[in-house]
């Protein structure tokens, strides 16, 4: 109930150990693999590349944001079913009835020492799914029988 409490007072809460360190190791590689697919070089061991231009085919670097469109990797599907996540939100909202986006991974380059690194001072909402449901139509009060 800590958390519950903590979450309705300021609107957020840190749930720790909800992922297991392989599966943040995974998340961590599959984050990796999906900015290289993008830059098209090896780039998580040659930090001299995330300066470069090479970066700003990544998404939306200003934001941290990776990607321009959802992402659909395997690691991503499989954590977003994380039972220990299911159970974070249920908990927090007090329901078990949830509804999912499928979203896009977001990484921030340190920036203490690279300045130019840094992102956006924001608060960024993101998933309109109005954008993923045109031509959907319900009439709940319309009968086909």
């Amino acid at each position: 109930m800590r958390h519950v409490h903590f979450f309705d007072q300021f609107g957020f809460v840190v749930i720790a150990n909800v992922f297991t360190p392989q599966q943040c190791k995974d998340t961590i590689s599959d984050i990796w693999n999906v900015i290289e697919s993008f830059v098209e070089q090896p780039a998580r061991q040659n930090e001299k590349l995330w300066d470069s231009q090479l970066w700003n085919r990544t998404g939306i670097v200003n934001e941290g944001i990776i990607g321009n469109a959802s992402l659909w990797t395997r690691k991503i599907l499989l954590n977003r079913q994380t039972p220990a996540l299911h159970t974070a939100f249920a908990t927090i909202l007090g329901t078990k009835k949830l509804l999912v986006n499928q979203d896009r991974y977001g990484m921030f380059r340190p920036a203490k020492e690279h300045p130019k690194r840094a992102t956006m001072t924001n608060l960024h909402l993101d998933m309109n799914p109005w954008r993923y449901c045109k031509g959907l139509l319900y009439f709940p009060s319309y009968s086909l029988g």
